[in-house]
């Protein structure tokens, strides 16, 4: 029985160093681990990315370009495997990289024809915008070009590289947030097919109008005491 504890408790321990080297590992070479730095850039002008104690970047340029440009390479910087998996859900490729478990969201997206949608959106861009958002890309993959061996974890254990960014990736992710902002299309559908089949008072009986006037609790809004400010007053 002891001889049985001891060894667990063995592997658990090992475990646990595992663990302890791959953190430390990530913490030295992850993306980034070299800030502060310089890095070689095909931008206009000299941009500065400052981050503050908590990480945050703030980003000084003189051209609208250049900052979107830096925009795109801290973002990817920070979150590049949030924008791939986001890019994914929205286009119905989630099933390449994690099997037939996400396959109902994939035809759910394809079904929207969101990568369609934002090729078209992409295709029909003022010039200007196109440029902005093109910039932007180009951060992205400035970056990717970069840290191909240093990607976040979830590419190494899935096993795959993300594609470079694109102008219809970036309106595919705003579609996307559009659709998960807007959860009420799929009841009014419902809705909607319940009455052209059937008994249109009774569709009305099921599911009342709502009128706004019941206590909902708030979201993404938030206040900060005095004492927590700058400037000594509540924000």
């Amino acid at each position: 029985m002891w001889k049985y504890i001891v060894r667990v408790i063995n592997w658990l321990l090992l475990a646990a160093a595992v663990a302890l080297v791959a953190a430390a590992w990530w913490i030295v070479y992850r993306p980034g681990a070299g800030l502060p730095g310089e890095v070689a850039a095909p931008v206009s002008a000299e941009v500065r990315v400052d981050r503050d104690r908590l990480g945050v970047p703030h980003i000084q340029a003189r051209s609208v370009e250049d900052a979107l440009f830096a925009q795109g390479y801290v973002t990817a910087q920070d979150r590049l495997w949030q924008m791939d998996s986001l890019r994914r859900l929205a286009a119905g490729e989630l099933a390449e990289i994690a099997g037939k478990a996400v396959l109902p969201l994939d035809i759910r997206a394809r079904q929207l024809r969101m990568r369609w949608l934002a090729e078209r959106w992409a295709a029909s861009l003022p010039e200007a915008q196109r440029a902005q958002l093109a910039a932007y890309a180009r951060g992205v993959n400035h970056f990717l070009e970069g840290n191909l061996r240093r990607l976040p974890p979830e590419f190494t254990l899935l096993g795959y590289a993300p594609r470079p960014w694109r102008v219809a990736d970036t309106l595919l992710c705003a579609l996307e947030m559009n659709r998960t902002l807007s959860g009420a299309w799929e009841h009014d559908l419902m809705k909607f097919r319940m009455a052209r089949s059937g008994d249109r008072n009774l569709v009305d009986q099921l599911f009342p109008p709502r009128l706004g006037t019941e206590p909902l609790p708030g979201s993404n809004a938030w206040a900060v005491a005095g004492s927590r400010t700058s400037t000594g007053r509540p924000s």
